[in-house]
């Protein structure tokens, strides 16, 4: 786990001329959504999501219709300032639900706040007063207020912690505090920890459908690819961290299935594939269950038999491409298929 007392020695901060926040004396208190007991430090009204397993539901927060600007959609109030701030095009975030890390990939900004030299009578609460004003006007509700259990925190990677460290906040010592403004075609992120008075860490994130520019290649491609290389990648896309096969992607099974049905001998391996972002032991496990996803659509009352198919994840550890660059991870995230006999 990162050193803890380089968090609390980080005093980072930064401006933007976005959308957003001018310092007020009185804000309103922000509404907030949640599924437990926020920290009281907080007066805030409370809408809590009703749920029989006390799990988090993004359906519950209502879909805001504001105009946002720009992103990162916010700026600080008079006397603070960003500090160290980083925006990354794609990313893997770990987001604090108050009942578990819940890995959000999208855009993300990440920067330090802190006070600026000259304003001496700041606080971490004023800011935090603001910043819940500003994000209740942009539709936001806040989904926790609470503190990450040390299980919960050893799920965020090292090299998360150590690239986004300013945005991080002291999440070891401190309250998390997260927000969520839902829209239409996107759901936006804030997560707001103390670092020390007047100084606090901030991550925003934007998530949106995954704009898909690949074609599903035909049976006939499919085979040329295999017979000259015996192995052709193909675009299967999945929902967000997990193994299920989105829509989208139903007309590349379909032409995988038509290949199989057309060369009864043709035996496959089912190859899943990750980038480096996020936990490598996580990556294996994803990769494999995508490989397994790929063999039942595949096999389920299509008539392949299942005995034709191999399925085997490798996580991130056979990369085709350049991990810095986000055009090579989207490389890198691939199913491929492997003639075998």
């Amino acid at each position: 786990m990162f050193n803890q007392k380089k968090l609390s020695s980080f005093l980072l901060l930064l401006v933007i001329p976005t959308l957003g926040l001018i310092a007020c004396s009185k804000p309103e208190k922000a509404e907030v959504i949640t599924t437990e007991s926020s920290a009281s430090s907080v007066p805030s009204e409370t809408v809590k999501t009703e749920s029989t397993e006390n799990t988090f539901d993004l359906s519950k927060i209502p879909i805001s219709n504001i105009t946002l600007g720009q992103f990162p959609y916010i700026s600080l109030p008079n006397g603070y300032q960003f500090h160290e701030a980083t925006t990354v095009n794609f990313e893997k975030i770990p987001f604090w639900t108050g009942q578990h890390i819940e890995n959000v990939e999208g855009q993300l900004y990440s920067a330090a706040i802190q006070q600026n030299e000259n304003y001496k009578e700041g606080s971490f609460l004023e800011l935090q007063r603001n910043l819940e004003n500003v994000i209740q006007q942009l539709g936001g509700k806040q989904i926790t207020q609470s503190k990450i259990p040390q299980q919960e925190l050893e799920k965020i990677p090292q090299k998360f912690q150590v690239d986004y460290v300013a945005g991080l906040g002291d999440v070891f010592n401190n309250p998390t505090q997260t927000f969520v403004i839902r829209q239409a075609n996107k759901n936006i992120w804030f997560q707001l920890t103390q670092t020390g008075n007047g100084h606090a860490g901030l991550f925003v994130a934007e998530t949106k459908p995954v704009e898909i520019t690949a074609k599903a290649l035909s049976q006939n491609q499919l085979k040329t690819a295999l017979d000259k290389d015996n192995k052709v990648n193909i675009e299967v896309n999945f929902a967000t961290d997990q193994a299920n096969i989105l829509p989208d992607s139903h007309p590349q099974i379909e032409q995988v299935i038509q290949l199989l049905k057309n060369n009864p001998e043709l035996k496959l391996s089912i190859n899943g594939h990750t980038d480096n972002s996020g936990d490598t032991k996580h990556n294996q496990t994803l990769s494999e269950q995508r490989a397994n996803a790929v063999v039942k659509a595949l096999t389920n009352n299509t008539g392949i038999q299942k005995s034709r198919l191999t399925a085997k994840g490798l996580g991130d550890t056979h990369p085709i491409a350049d991990n810095s660059t986000e055009d090579g991870k989207a490389l890198n995230r691939r199913v491929e298929l492997i003639k075998s006999n």
